[in-house]
């Protein structure tokens, strides 16, 4: 995970010093005890100048109160003139507040501990696509960042590297790279968000741009699925006006779900017209970078996806699904999918993969343990907490939580449990932790080990894998095999597929109708090695959406039920495929699924 925490150290550089005011100071001072000679126009506070006084600049960043501290202790530095001893003085007194550039904030090459490094321009380049860096500390990741981005001279640059550069195609395969590219797109550009698609959508790391028009009219393919040598993610702009404004968005990836398995590819299906400008923007996640080609292509529309009647974001019982964009791009790579029957892989797949996805309130009467902890409160952020503060939870707990992430934090839930001997059936010395997530809003989960014991955040270690759910279905499922005994921390937070960081778009939201809620179920069990278990969280949640009159089947009770709410009725439980109308694509769904339910 790209970050634990997200505590700003708030530490501001000044100077402090508590002097006696001679008599000469005072008698060059205003009214309000300010020197006259400071202020704008007086020259910079560390370059000797004829004049009395500076400007409270130091270098090029200011240094607020300069002026004032050196003539507190030379007058003659403000009814004189600024000579080499107001220098030297300024050079003691006088420390610039932390920033980019300025001198004694450390070398970027390497982790120092603080925010900023000394290099201005490097320093402003990696802050630029991983503002951690400059906000709360320029760690390991920030030096290997540094280290990859600074090396770049402006010839490097690629050709498209600004939106208003882009590069003009039609259909085709492009080659491209994003090495020593810069970020030119909205204003998060670290591409965690992407994959949720529900709050702001940010911009593609650092990216290339390309204007698309197409030679056709229909449904356009564009990916780089297998053709790219770094995680990718793709954006797609209605419009190819620059800057290129978030409001123009028609879709973007990088989870690469709908390319096949392995690859770390991105893809969007979206409608086209002929002659239309569409611009696209081609980069990575964080600050990752790389070479590789993007396809662009008229989209192979399945004859399943034409006329498709099932819900894309559940087993329907059909082949393909009725959202064509969405049913495309999973059997694209997915052929099953549309060719013997839309199962819960391709649901999962539509889930993290398919447009703004809101589901309704989660039922979490299943749960034996509640967080308590208010949404917008934090009471259990473990050790981003001071002092650390966790949930104690044990084998078999089902807990129900809240999450959010907004304005550049998120809350963090810590579940601490503790493995025993006894948990070792097999006396191997080794249990497995199985841990998963069902939630009204991106959550991501995972195990932490702290191997030290300290709570220190960059000695924890991240065993097995992630847990993950978006809109109320359960895609990802985590577990870890750990030593036992042992304590171990179950982390919760919004997040994306790949185990990322989401640190806006999601603010706590009143109860009620909207595009989701806050709330989540964790559930947790320890089993000794091999143990087959069902991993899926209970939920109370109806889980035969056609039985209307919930007899336990579908059957002649809920077709009239379906006949009577005939017509537009958006929210209706007989609009199954969600379009706001109660029509033939209903119907069918219904008859798809008639007899006893699951």
């Amino acid at each position: 995970m790209r970050r634990f925490h997200w505590s700003n150290s708030g530490r501001r550089f000044g100077f402090a010093c508590a002097l006696g005011l001679s008599a000469a100071y005072v008698a060059v001072t205003g009214a309000s005890g300010q020197p006259q000679a400071c202020g704008p126009g007086a020259g910079p506070c560390d370059m000797p100048h004829n004049t009395p006084g500076c400007d409270d600049t130091c270098g090029d960043e200011p240094c607020a109160g300069c002026c004032e501290a050196v003539c507190a202790v030379n007058p003659a530095c403000c009814f004189s003139q600024w000579d080499d001893l107001c220098v030297q003085l300024a050079s003691k007194l006088c420390v610039q507040e932390p920033a980019c550039g300025v001198a004694g904030t450390g070398d970027c090459s390497v982790a120092n501990g603080s925010p900023f490094c000394d290099d201005l321009e490097c320093c402003e380049t990696v802050c630029a696509v991983d503002t951690f860096c400059c906000d709360t500390e320029w760690d390991q990741i920030c030096a290997d960042e540094a280290a990859e981005l600074c090396a770049c001279t402006p010839a490097d640059v690629p050709p498209n590297d600004d939106c208003a550069n882009a590069v003009a195609v039609s259909e085709g395969v492009f080659a491209y790279t994003t090495a020593c590219a810069t970020h030119d797109g909205p204003a998060d550009p670290t591409g965690l968000e992407c994959d949720d698609k529900v709050g702001p959508v940010p911009g593609a790391g650092l990216e290339v741009w390309f204007d698309y028009t197409p030679g056709f009219s229909g449904t356009a393919r564009v990916y780089t699925c297998g053709q790219a040598d770094y995680d990718t993610e793709l954006i797609v702009y209605d419009g190819c006006d620059c800057p290129a404004p978030d409001a123009n968005i028609i879709d973007c990836n990088n989870t690469g779900l709908t390319c096949p398995a392995g690859d770390t590819g991105s893809e969007i299906v979206f409608d086209v017209v002929a002659g239309n400008c569409y611009k696209i923007a081609v980069g990575g996640l964080y600050a990752f970078t790389g070479a590789g080609t993007v396809t662009i292509e008229p989209a192979v529309i399945p004859d399943a996806c034409v006329n498709g009647i099932g819900d894309c974001l559940q087993a329907n019982g059909t082949v393909g699904c009725a959202d064509q964009a969405c049913c495309v791009a999973i059997c694209a790579n997915n052929p099953d999918c549309c060719d013997l029957d839309w199962d819960q892989a391709c649901a999962d797949a539509a889930a993290t993969d398919c447009g703004a996805l809101p589901c309704g309130p989660i039922d979490t009467s299943a749960a034996n343990l509640d967080e308590g902890e208010p949404c917008g409160d934090d009471t259990n952020g473990g050790c981003n907490s001071t002092p650390p503060a966790f949930t104690d939870i044990v084998s078999g707990d089902v807990i129900a939580g809240t999450a959010w992430g907004d304005g550049g934090t998120r809350d963090t839930d810590w579940y601490r449990i503790n493995v025993t001997s006894a948990d070792d059936a097999d006396g191997d010395g080794q249990v497995d932790i199985h841990y998963n997530v069902l939630a009204e809003l991106p959550i991501v989960s995972f195990l932490l080990v702290d191997p030290v014991g300290n709570c220190n955040l960059d000695d924890l270690e991240t065993p097995g894998t992630v847990a993950y759910s978006q809109s109320c279905t359960q895609i990802g499922v985590g577990m870890a095999t750990v030593a036992a005994p042992g304590e171990y921390f179950v982390f919760v937070a919004t997040g994306t597929a790949a185990g990322g960081a989401i640190f806006d778009g999601y603010p706590c939201s009143p109860p009620g109708p909207g595009p989701f809620d806050n709330n989540y179920l964790l559930c947790v069990n320890v089993v000794d090695d091999g143990e087959v278990i069902d991993t899926t969280c209970p939920s109370e949640q109806e889980p035969c959406p056609w039985d209307l009159n919930g007899s336990g089947d579908v059957g002649i009770l809920d077709l009239l039920a379906l006949l009577a709410a005939w017509g537009p009725n958006p929210g209706d439980p007989a609009d199954f495929d969600g379009n706001g109308t109660v029509d033939i694509f209903d119907l069918l769904t219904l008859i798809a699924n008639w007899g006893g339910c699951p």
